[in-house]
């Protein structure tokens, strides 16, 4: 073998060993990597129990009950009693009474309906400006006389109660969910004590939420 050839081999095996002795390094480099990595997101800890070190992306915060205590009490101003509301002073009917004073005391009144009570104070149904105005039908059609005519033969029973021990945010609900203009409001005995509408519902919220929402701005 020539010197050339010689000379040319040595320069070869010189080069393989120096991109070894680099393949070595970043081999070694790389695993040194992966181990930090992993003694990150597995910790042994002192009990010897294996914790993540990785983030829960639906944390949700842990309250005590002393800290759910204060954020309902904090909230228990926006539930206002309906009692604070309501109508008690109402115009009631008996099942007994002339239609047409019932006509006469809504616009009188400028209101659009009433609870029937019986002889025992209980609600036994409602009358309103829809149910007078089947007077007018039933005398232009049927040709029956009104001027005898009973509330019991025109008032309903569709009527939805309410408990005494309700809230505004309760009252708001139901007149969200259904078509009732009005609420009856009934005690524990089953009497009626009262009535809220969706206009005293406005009130509270003119009167309790609205200063709250501007002292917020």
């Amino acid at each position: 073998m020539d010197q050339s050839r010689q000379d040319h081999l040595l320069r070869f095996v010189g080069v393989r060993s120096s991109l070894r002795v680099v393949f070595v390094v970043l081999l070694w480099k790389f695993s040194l990597q992966i181990l930090i990595l992993i003694s990150y997101v597995n910790t042994i800890t002192p009990s010897g129990i294996v914790s993540s070190n990785t983030f829960d992306m639906n944390f949700k915060p842990k309250f005590t009950k002393k800290d759910s205590a204060e954020k309902k009490d904090a909230g228990a101003e926006y539930f206002e009693p309906i009692t604070k509301y309501m109508a008690t002073d109402l115009i009631t009917f008996t099942p007994e009474t002339n239609v047409i004073e019932v006509i006469r005391t809504f616009l009188n009144n400028k209101i659009s309906g009433a609870p029937v009570l019986n002889e025992k104070k209980e609600v036994v149904g409602l009358i309103d400006d829809k149910d007078c105005l089947r007077l007018l039908i039933d005398s232009v059609y049927h040709n029956e006389p009104i001027a005898n005519v009973k509330v019991q033969s025109y008032m309903t029973s569709v009527m939805k109660i309410i408990d005494v021990n309700a809230n505004v945010v309760d009252a708001a609900k139901i007149f969200l969910e259904t078509k009732y203009k009005r609420l009856l409001v009934i005690n524990e005995d089953g009497k009626l004590i009262g009535q809220i509408s969706r206009q005293d519902i406005l009130e509270a919220i003119d009167t309790i939420y609205v200063p709250k929402w501007k002292s917020k701005t």
